[in-house]
């Protein structure tokens, strides 16, 4: 079991914060609340296991990255870069170094790149306004079609001719 995972313990119990309290917030089942504290992660369903943590962490008042650290330390996980790796200062000296080596196509890349994205930018700018122009034009031509046939509404009534003499008597 390891040790962080009983601090957390303990400062869920200083906080005096119920596992079930925790359960009913978080809706995670009290069994696997309980593992967490023992440190028994194998328990989990494994995709669950760094968010139960990060959630578990959180609702105790504890460091969410902290916690994390620790599962990653525990459950041994080689995806896992070292932070302090990270933050190594890069050298200055390597930089201009680099600077210099490079030839001129390596250092027009990011402008070919930025034009690349200009120009397909411009293409579909170009591909969108004529396609709003054809549906303009289609809907012209439908209006001009309509005007040259329009439409007869059919009477409800019989039409039978002019009243005559002989139909009034």
């Amino acid at each position: 079991m390891s040790n962080y995972f009983k601090e957390l313990k303990e400062l869920r119990k200083e906080a005096g914060i119920d596992l079930e309290e925790i359960h009913n917030r978080t809706k995670i089942s009290l069994q696997a609340l309980r593992s967490i504290e023992s440190g028994e992660l194998g328990q989990l369903p494994h995709t669950y296991v760094r968010l139960f943590v990060r959630a578990y962490a959180n609702e105790i008042g504890a460091n969410e990255n902290e916690a994390l650290n620790a599962l990653d330390k525990l459950i041994d996980n080689p995806l896992v870069i070292n932070k302090e790796e990270k933050k190594q200062p890069i050298d200055t000296i390597e930089i201009n170094q680099n600077a210099n080596n490079k030839t001129s196509d390596q250092i027009k890349q990011p402008s070919v790149f930025a034009k690349n994205i200009r120009v397909d930018m411009l293409k579909g700018i170009a591909l969108v306004c004529t396609l709003i122009f054809s549906i303009y034009i289609i809907r012209q031509i439908n209006k001009e079609e309509a005007a040259k046939y329009p439409t007869s509404y059919p009477s409800e009534f019989e039409e039978e001719g002019p009243i005559t003499d002989q139909i009034l008597q």
